[in-house]
């Protein structure tokens, strides 16, 4: 009995591992529209990124995995077509031909956090299989082993959402489409991704890696040229392909960042997919005549290296800095009221700059509640580009409080700040030691917050006056000194 119970208990071990393993599924996080390919001899190779999330394996374990790519007629185990760019836990890249998960070189691995999941990029190259036919759907699917050194999958899980195979050409078709290339001042192993509408809503159109991202592809003529001689191995450059029928054009540059997977800070858009430098991406038709986006156009300029906004003494502070500027006018602060961005104010920019600056603006409308700003970064030419949004919470004050002004004694002008913690109406007045009334700063209904109110005495004589703040709920009174 005690020999059965052994055998149930093991078995009811293995159904429980199984179960972990087998309880995988797969989300995407950032999935391109369009994938290259060729049914035949493809020299015409272009990367295909995208960033997917897996949960339900085993916390903190070392998987392998194989990142193919497999049409709707495919079975569920199948393996699928395609090399692999696989970007190790230590941050190089491996290429291979012949994907195995028993051969070192030739599988990729990652670690899984607590929860037992891992997000991360995946670099696929289409090779000549009939599954890169221009015209097919096709879906990125990710094989893994068991967790445990085991050198065949256990677990098959695929992508929901289809990717369209185009190839390049110069013809006003569906199936083909035209390269695009870029310079900036990304950093290797970031990512580009290219969108048709300047908020970057729904799946971008195409993505990149930034080079140099350390693996060279010059060797590899089974590569679009245009990536091998004008991308590959050179700082901050990258390259794609972009379908032919593109009515928007590419209306949005954005980067994203290798370690975490966020938009940087500076996102580079073009109303129209006319860029600055004249790069008209709308319906290009350029085949292997790829279309140049600058280093002016995007992603910018401008290299604004943070932006953030936080509390400081009751009041919004945006805070953000540049690590190098070329031809910049300024910064127009937006923040969002009512569903759209308005402009707040302007801070000039340095025009040219190839050194570190910082910036800062101080909201002093911002009264209580949760507020998204961004900057937007303005060009001599009138060009521009959006920073990313940040939010913040101004919390609503739980009590009434007048502070003393600053300075004090003050000559000619000085600051009184209170806060309000109830809507309604609102006086601020200042007297004269014989308790005249000398200047009404504040008679209005206010709402809950904390405000600044600037007094200036340039047209009353040196003295001690006083400043009273009245409320339904609350009054207090305050004496400051005028020395002229």
């Amino acid at each position: 009995m005690k020999k059965m119970n052994f055998f149930v208990s093991f078995a009811l071990l293995i159904l429980v591992l199984s179960s972990d393993v087998f309880n995988q599924t797969i989300t995407e996080v950032i999935l391109p529209q369009y994938i290259q390919g060729v049914n035949g001899t493809n020299n015409n190779r272009t990367l295909f990124v995208f960033r997917a999330r897996l949960d339900g394996l085993i916390p903190n374990t070392t998987y392998r995995f194989i990142n193919q790519i497999v049409i709707s007629a495919d079975g569920a185990t199948t393996s699928g077509a395609g090399n692999c760019i696989f970007i190790n836990p230590d941050s190089t890249l491996l290429r291979t031909t012949n994907p195995s998960l028993s051969n070192p070189g030739a599988y990729g691995s990652f670690l899984t956090d607590a929860t037992g999941s891992f997000t991360g990029w995946f670099i696929s190259e289409p090779t000549s299989n009939a599954r890169f036919t221009p015209g097919n759907y096709v879906f990125m699917r990710i094989r893994i082993n068991d967790g445990a050194g085991g050198t065949t999958a256990v677990n098959w899980t695929t992508i929901q959402d289809s990717v369209k195979v185009i190839n390049y050409g110069n013809a006003d078709d569906p199936t083909q489409g035209s390269g695009i290339f870029g310079n900036s001042y990304s950093e290797p192993k970031d990512f580009i991704f290219l969108y048709d509408n300047v908020d970057g809503t729904a799946r971008p159109i195409a993505g990149s890696i930034v080079e140099a991202d350390g693996l060279s592809l010059k060797p590899v003529t089974s590569f679009v040229p245009f990536y091998r001689n004008l991308v590959d191995t050179v700082d901050g450059a990258w390259g794609t392909i972009i379908p032919n029928q593109l009515p928007n054009g590419v209306r949005r540059i954005e980067r994203r960042v290798f370690g975490t997977g966020d938009i940087f800070s500076v996102v580079n858009t073009s109303a129209d997919g006319i860029w600055p430098s004249g790069a008209n991406t709308v319906n290009p038709l350029g085949g292997l005549t790829p279309i140049e986006i600058t280093i002016t156009d995007g992603p910018t300029p401008v290299e604004l290296t943070s932006f953030s906004a936080k509390v400081v003494d009751g009041k919004v502070q945006l805070i953000w800095t540049t690590a190098t500027e070329t031809n910049n006018l300024g910064f127009e602060i937006q923040r969002k009221e009512n569903e759209k961005f308005v402009n707040i104010g302007f801070v000039e920019g340095k025009i040219n700059s190839t050194s570190i600056q910082n910036y800062s603006f101080v909201d002093n409308s911002a009264v209580s509640g949760k507020y998204s700003y961004r900057i937007k970064q303005v060009d001599l030419d009138g060009s521009f580009s959006y920073s990313n949004i940040s939010e913040v919470n101004l919390n609503v004050p739980v009590e009434f409080s007048l502070s003393q002004n600053y300075p004090n004694p003050f000559n000619p002008s000085t600051t009184i700040s209170y806060q309000i913690a109830k809507h309604g109406l609102v006086n601020l007045t200042v007297y004269n030691i014989l308790g005249k009334e000398v200047a009404m700063l504040v008679n209005e209904v206010q709402s809950p917050g904390k405000y600044d109110v600037k007094f200036d005495g340039k047209n009353l004589s040196s003295g001690i006056y006083f400043y009273k703040l009245t409320t339904d709920n609350f009054n207090s009174t305050k004496k400051f000194t005028l020395m002229k």
